[in-house]
């Protein structure tokens, strides 16, 4: 916690709490053979003001009627979609945006971090191949000696950059047969950055939706076949080409998937000396993506539970690829990825020097190998670097809508009959982000808004005290034309107020519209 907050000696003017997040629309369509969700591209049918009269005039037998896959629900719940496909298909491409009761489309708010946005996209299998396949040639070309290339506190990363690269990617999903939006996604992705390129990856992966046990959740493995393909390895013995036998079970486009990221991400483990990537910094950053984090239900224990096992597993995934790359060709085996692709290393050296130290030792490495018993909980990396995190609880009428922006206004003044000491305002914990001898209001560190890519005027909301709400009440009116700019999450995230002349506002005009604002 003292690594999300930092003090600082402004003042800070309470703030309206934002509205809650709005419904994901989603799409219903038949399914294919493979368990994949084959839908219409096109936006979904949106009943107009007239049509809606017409369906009152129909009475209890329009509501009667029972809903199918070809008459789909005009609120677009995605419950109604996950309960009419199967068990483990992927929900298909989905580019609408949720709306109201009136038809009208609603504005999704407090959007944190690089991969949140346009959030309320799914993406399909194909349209996530394809998305990978373009940037993996980018980043494997020309980007492979770049620092920390999927790290969010990069420095020279820019949001509107990748904004910029989502949309134009997004343009060839809602149109698949313009010749002129696949140009344009292929330019933006050939003139992006590698720091844009390496988020854009990771916003397509996160865009997938998984159904298992009736709940729509994120990954596009199950973790049960993870489970078998590991067990199953330890009972062989720990076999060189066992991973053989983990893309097999899986669609084909999934194969393809996983194929080219592992590909390129070891890679960048082969270039770790100037690309600071290895499987231990590779493996929390995929790990969710690729197994997920269960149901959003979940509170943050359980949660971060499902961290730890997906960062491990991907860790193993990585080295067992590794292993396979390295062990040697085996003639007239062929895999069922590409008939051009053989099992194995096409070499008699294998991978290069470095990959074959991270596999040395083989698999002594593995968190799993030294859990005693599979009913333990998972555990960190040995010597990975961890944090202490403080759990509070509070009893609430009704939950919020923004607790990043509110979470802080716990710890505000007891209210008449509640003793103070007990709660978080008089905890050791608090005392150390904001100490009561300096009277100074929490305030973010530039590192925690760096990652949630917050604007650097965005403070967290604390209530108002009981002693300050008279001292305040003098000042009110001299401070009044300042009150704006010092509310927290008020200010534009890319506002005007942080260019220092015209110049600047144009450079930065020009870089979040690109070359398409010079059409007009």
């Amino acid at each position: 916690m003292p690594s999300l907050f930092s003090r600082s000696r402004t003042t800070s003017t309470p703030g309206k709490q934002s509205s809650g997040s709005a419904p994901i629309a989603t799409t219903q369509s038949a399914y294919d053979e493979f368990g994949r969700v084959s839908g219409s591209r096109s936006p979904l049918p949106v009943a107009s003001k007239k049509d809606g009269g017409k369906e009152k005039k129909k009475g209890q037998d329009s509501k009667s009627r029972a809903r199918t896959l070809s008459s789909p629900k005009q609120d677009h719940d995605v419950s109604d979609l996950v309960a009419q496909i199967p068990d483990g298909s992927f929900l298909p491409l989905n580019l609408d945006r949720p709306r109201d009761e009136s038809g009208e489309e609603k504005t999704l708010e407090h959007d944190y971090g690089y991969l949140s946005y346009e959030r309320h996209v799914i993406l399909g299998l194909d349209d996530v191949a394809r998305l990978v396949d373009v940037v993996a040639i980018e980043l494997g070309t020309r980007c492979l000696t770049t620092p920390f290339i999927f790290s969010t506190l990069a420095l020279d990363i820019s949001s509107s950059a990748i904004k910029r690269l989502i949309r134009a990617f997004l343009d060839t999903c809602a149109n698949p047969s313009s010749g002129e939006a696949e140009h344009r996604w292929r330019e933006e992705a050939r003139f992006a950055g590698p720091h844009e390129l390496g988020m854009c990856i990771r916003w397509g992966l996160a865009r997938v939706v998984r159904v298992v046990g009736g709940q729509a959740v994120r990954g596009l493995i199950s973790w049960e076949h993870y489970v078998q393909f590991r067990d199953s390895e330890a009972a062989l013995n720990y076999p060189p080409t066992h991973f053989a036998t983990f893309l097999p079970p899986l669609p084909p486009v999934l194969r393809t998937i996983l194929w080219t990221l592992l590909s390129l991400l070891i890679r960048f483990t082969a270039y770790s000396a100037s690309s600071g990537h290895t499987p231990p910094t590779l493996s929390p950053l995929f790990g969710p993506l690729l197994f997920g984090l269960g149901p959003a239900c979940l509170s943050f224990h359980h949660t971060y539970i499902h961290y730890l096992r997906a960062v491990s597993a991907m860790e193993h995934i990585m080295l067992a690829f590794v292993r396979w790359q390295d062990a040697p060709k085996a003639p007239g085996v062929r895999s069922d990825i590409n008939t051009s692709i053989t099992f194995g290393s096409a070499t008699t050296l294998g991978v290069p020097t470095r990959l074959k130290d991270w596999i040395r030792g083989y698999p002594s490495m593995l968190t799993s190998f030294h859990i005693k018993e599979k009913q333990d909980k998972p555990q960190a990396r040995r010597g990975a670097r961890t944090m202490r995190v403080v759990s509070v609880r509070r009893n609430v009428r009704m939950y919020s809508p923004d607790l990043v922006k509110t979470a802080a206004s716990w710890a505000s003044a007891p209210r008449f009959g509640q003793d103070g000491s007990r709660g978080l305002v008089g905890s050791k914990e608090w005392e150390r982000i904001a100490p009561s001898a300096l009277k100074l209001p929490p305030r973010y560190s530039e590192g925690y808004k760096k990652r949630m890519d917050m604007p650097p005027n965005f403070h967290p909301y604390t209530a108002p005290t009981i002693g300050t709400s008279s001292a305040t009440s003098s000042t009110s009116s001299a401070s009044a034309s300042n009150d704006v700019k010092d509310k927290p999450g008020l200010g534009i995230r890319e506002g005007e107020d942080r260019f220092r002349n015209l110049t600047e506002l144009k450079w930065g005009e020009f870089e979040a519209m690109g070359f398409g604002s010079l059409e007009g």
